[in-house]
């Protein structure tokens, strides 16, 4: 039986979705917490907020982690989304292609990005959706993770994890829409055979809470939040203009999450929206209340469940994902391409790597046995390596030498490599430039190797 964690950070709270499935894909919900963040426009306060949402959860009696993989959802709003089609009868050569066009589309380096797509065959083309994010918003959010110790596998798209997560329960194929409500916005996340299309609407609960809160008719919530909820119409009629805009299939159905869409009376509004000659008439607008196909397991409190399900898709997306249970795959963070692989590193690699084993060798075996070599009065020597793998900052020596710069990341390689039972390797990421450096260290005398890691191409995950 397969398990994985979902997890999605949202503005206001971090839900967590522990789901097993079978080898006849029955899913089930066997562990489930939502952890309240305050929500704060200063970056610090956000940071210590999330930082003590993380700690609680991690420490929850509710959820047990251990070694499970965990599948992590990365927000829409640092989210690169291009779409684009591409010739048939090239598909042995789709990865040369998809990376060819990831260059034109992405409007940074590559080596700066995680990047991965998704591909629909429709008619005579193939339908190609590029998805990309900084590489550093990816690994400061694994890194938040794994910092508590948890088994990170994988980085997805919200919208797409929202995407699997409605398929897998309508086994709707699209096109479709679904309206996810947060706190900050609504996610526009349409999907059909020319691929996935996401929009994000910059009003949501927190503009409806507040006009609740100042309305002299707080009694009387739809009156309240009227004016509010004609903003949030026109606002879902402009993404619909921008949708059709690049002709694209018509919506057929429309599908809302989110706490916003439970209020009464606000389902209704939408519907009529939908029926305007603004948004796209006759489309059918279903408000999703609760899983339909997966299980929940009996040992988890059912009213609890249905408090928090409204905000839990992104959630449930990613653990469908982590189970192999989803309709389309994006993974932004594989950490099998982080380990060390002379083949992954290339010829240059593999002869630097040789070389600062052999210099490694040549060092301890002139050493004297530890246990009889005398106290060592001189500082550790550390040999750079220049086989046409640039030059290597003094910091980074220093780091060698000292463990002590905040500019640089002590990564593991899937865990520190001991080379002998006196030579360990690991590899040290610098945060400012992003570059990464392969060091080799006697355990025994302090010196150590230390050259520039080259930058492999992103094999993306079709």
């Amino acid at each position: 039986m397969a398990k994985a964690w979902g997890i999605d950070i949202g503005s206001t709270s971090i839900k967590a979705v522990l789901m097993s499935s079978t080898s006849t894909g029955i899913c089930k919900i066997e562990e489930f917490d939502e952890i309240p963040i305050t929500p704060s426009p200063d970056p610090f306060v956000r940071k210590q907020e999330l930082h003590d949402a993380l700690n609680t959860l991690t420490t929850s009696r509710h959820c047990h982690f251990g070694r499970t993989p965990v599948y992590v959802t990365l927000s829409n709003n640092i989210l690169l989304l291009r779409n684009f089609q591409l010739p048939p009868g090239y598909e042995d050569k789709l990865d040369d292609l998809v990376l060819y066009e990831a260059k034109q589309q992405i409007p940074f380096p590559l080596d700066q990005v995680e990047w991965s797509y998704t591909m629909e065959h429709k008619d005579t083309v193939v339908c190609v959706t590029l998805f990309a994010a900084r590489k550093q918003d990816v690994a400061d959010l694994v890194a938040s993770l794994q910092a508590r110790k948890l088994n990170v596998q994988g980085v997805v798209p919200s919208g797409l994890a929202l995407c699997n997560f409605i398929q897998h329960e309508t086994g709707e194929g699209g096109p479709a829409l679904i309206l996810n409500a947060g706190h900050s916005g609504i996610d526009f996340v349409a999907w059909n055979k020319e691929g996935v299309y996401i929009r994000r609407i910059s009003i949501g609960g927190e503009a409806v809470t507040k006009a609740i809160a100042s309305s002299p008719n707080s009694d009387k919530i739809l009156e309240a939040i009227a004016p509010t909820l004609k903003q949030i119409e026109g606002e879902i009629a402009r993404a619909f203009s921008f949708y059709r805009a690049k002709d694209l299939q018509p919506i057929q159905r429309c599908y809302a999450m989110g706490h916003l869409f439970q209020i009464p009376g606000v389902t209704e509004s939408m519907q009529r929206c939908f029926d305007t000659a603004k948004a796209q008439p006759g489309v059918p607008f279903s408000l999703v209340k609760d899983i339909q196909k997966i299980q929940l397991d009996y040992s988890i409190n059912a009213g609890v469940w249905q408090e928090c399900f409204p905000v839990m898709g992104p959630a449930i997306g990613a653990a469908l994902q982590g189970n192999k249970q989803n309709k389309m795959s994006v993974n932004l963070w594989k950490p099998a391409q982080r380990k060390i692989n002379i083949g992954l590193l290339g010829l240059v690699a593999g002869v630097v790597l040789i070389f600062c084993i052999g210099a490694l060798v040549i060092l301890n075996t002139d050493s004297p046995a530890e246990e009889t070599r005398p106290k060592r009065d001189l500082p550790p020597r550390v040999i750079v390596a220049k086989k046409k793998t640039g030059d290597v900052p003094k910091k980074v020596v220093d780091e060698v030498k000292r463990q002590t710069s905040s500019d640089l990341v002590r990564e593991s390689i899937g865990s520190d490599l001991e080379i002998s039972g006196k030579t360990e390797a690991f590899v040290l990421r610098d945060k400012v430039s992003g570059r990464r450096f392969l060091v080799i260290r006697s355990t025994v005398t302090g010196d150590a190797c230390v050259a520039l890691i080259p930058e492999t191409p992103n094999i993306p995950e079709k």
